[in-house]
């Protein structure tokens, strides 16, 4: 089964990877958000920490610069005093390295060898044109070619009227961002836990769910195939129990309506055949009755030879009607046989064409046959294809209102197709539905002074059917009549010679 299939069948699925994505969405949502706070809370402290410091130590450089009195003649010895005094103050290890930077040209000093690149170019020209204390985040850059994160404060300082320096405090980061790892590592691990456990927690839950409802579609699925004694299993007093008993108590009550509508089915049945088998003895006798009252009918007055004709007439639809409830009766009871042989199909159509002709003629109907297709070998039994082959033949000359009839034949995908058109007045959408239920007749536009038992339609397509055929009926489109097609599986094609 395809990916997408079981999505679509699988409603545990379906919850399951939905819910999982919207867990997944909101606790990395809230982590990142966690993240994100812990990380402002602890960069935050530490550059307020490092500003406030910055402006002790800056206060410091300036008290140095302020003991070698105002004129200072040794620039170098005032330089190596600040960042030895800020060096000392610093401590072990050193909170903060220390960098001193001229605008001038003069002597630049450094803690520790860490190079002036670790000074941007935009902060260092920032703080002399704005001369005040700026700060930014950036990095210790050493001459061993190590790098470590800081936060960098600089202020400008004046050691000499000729001299103006920058002072920068670089404070590492190394230890926040070490906390910051500690945090970062237990919000995934809580994280990957709670996704987890949450998707665990929805699985037993959807399982717990969905389950009689798999459970119950199961049993459904039974008791559609006939096993009416399929039940749930009830097991508590929850909702999904109160559930389970009403599904068991409509079953129990669907069985006993089915097992109801078989008895009487069983009953009817049995009463048809058993009517159907007592009439024939009472019908034979007046059947003889009829024919010699038939064949003397000339010596009788016009009102008693006209009802003599009729008699012989109603006999013969109530003979049709008595055989078509018996092979009816036949077909419910599953007494029929077929005697399978190979036919050439064409020779079928042309046995019904020979019956029927007949009739046809009669009504004035015109039958066309095509037989330019190959001769067609189809396995059957040939006494209940022709009948169900009359059976549209005879529907269409007697009921069509058509004046023509076109029968032809085709081979498609393994399968024989016996096409019978009309032209004639045609069936509604709803009509072509009903056409093949029991006694049901057309509207009263249609002709009916030749109307059959109501069987002829129903018996075509249960002797179709038992040959694992499909009769159909469709739109003409060629006119307004109707198309009835009778397809069956092929057995060998022979060419024409």
């Amino acid at each position: 089964m395809s990916p997408l299939a079981r999505w679509r069948k699988s409603l545990s699925l379906r919850v399951l990877i939905s819910t999982s994505i919207l867990i997944f969405g909101i606790v990395i949502g809230a982590s990142s958000l966690l993240l994100n706070q812990v990380q402002n809370g602890v960069i935050n402290a530490k550059v307020n920490d490092s500003l406030v410091d910055a402006v002790v130590g800056l206060e410091f450089a300036r008290d140095v610069v302020d003991s070698f009195g105002p004129s200072v003649i040794d620039t170098a010895t005032v330089v190596d005093s600040i960042v030895a005094t800020l060096a000392r103050r610093s401590g072990e290890p050193a909170t903060y390295e220390v960098l001193l930077l001229s605008n001038g040209g003069g002597p630049e000093r450094s803690t520790n060898a860490v190079l002036t690149s670790s000074v941007s170019a935009e902060l260092l020209v920032k703080i002399f044109a704005e001369n005040n204390q700026q700060w930014s985040f950036g990095q210790i850059n050493y001459v061993d070619s190590t790098t470590t994160a800081a936060i960098v404060i600089g202020a400008p300082i004046i050691i000499s009227e000729q001299q103006q320096y920058g002072l920068f405090l670089l404070y590492p980061t190394l230890q926040q961002q070490e906390l910051l790892d500690v945090v970062l590592s237990a919000i995934l691990f809580i994280a990957v836990l709670l996704i987890v456990s949450l998707i665990f927690v929805v699985y037993l839950l959807t399982r717990r769910i969905t389950e009689p409802i798999r459970q119950a579609a199961d049993t459904a699925q039974k008791i559609a195939t006939g096993l009416l004694d399929q039940r749930l299993i009830v097991r508590g007093e929850d909702e999904v129990a109160r559930w389970a008993q009403s599904f068991n108590s409509m079953t129990d009550s669907l069985e006993k309506q089915i097992l109801r509508l078989k008895e009487l089915s069983v009953v009817q049945q049995r009463f048809v055949s058993d009517v159907s088998h007592e009439l024939r003895t009472p019908v034979t006798t007046v059947r003889l009755a009829a024919d010699l009252l038939h064949a003397k009918r000339d010596q009788f007055p016009p009102d008693v030879a006209r009802a003599a004709e009729l008699l012989q007439g109603e006999l013969d639809r109530f003979e049709v009607m008595l055989a078509d409830l018996l092979e009816i009766s036949r077909i419910d009871a599953g007494a029929t046989q077929l005697q399978l042989a190979q036919h050439k199909i064409v020779d079928i159509v042309q046995r019904v064409l020979d019956s029927t002709s007949p009739l046809a003629k009669a009504a004035g109907v015109q039958i066309g046959l095509e037989t330019k297709t190959a001769d067609l070998i189809v396995e059957c039994d040939s006494r209940r294809i022709e009948r169900a082959l009359r059976n549209l033949i005879v529907n269409a000359i007697t009921h069509a209102g058509s004046t023509q009839i076109d029968i032809s034949m085709k081979s498609d995908d393994g399968f024989c197709e016996v096409l019978v058109a009309d032209f004639g007045i045609g069936l509604t959408d709803e009509q072509k539905i009903q056409v093949f239920q029991r006694f049901w007749r057309a509207d009263p536009a249609r002709a009916r002074d030749n109307s059959g038992s109501g069987l002829g339609l129903s018996i075509a397509l249960e002797d179709v059917k038992q040959h694992n055929g499909v009769i159909s009926v469709t739109d003409n489109p060629d006119s307004s009549g109707v198309v009835f097609a009778i397809r069956l599986p092929i057995v060998s094609k022979i060419n024409l010679t």
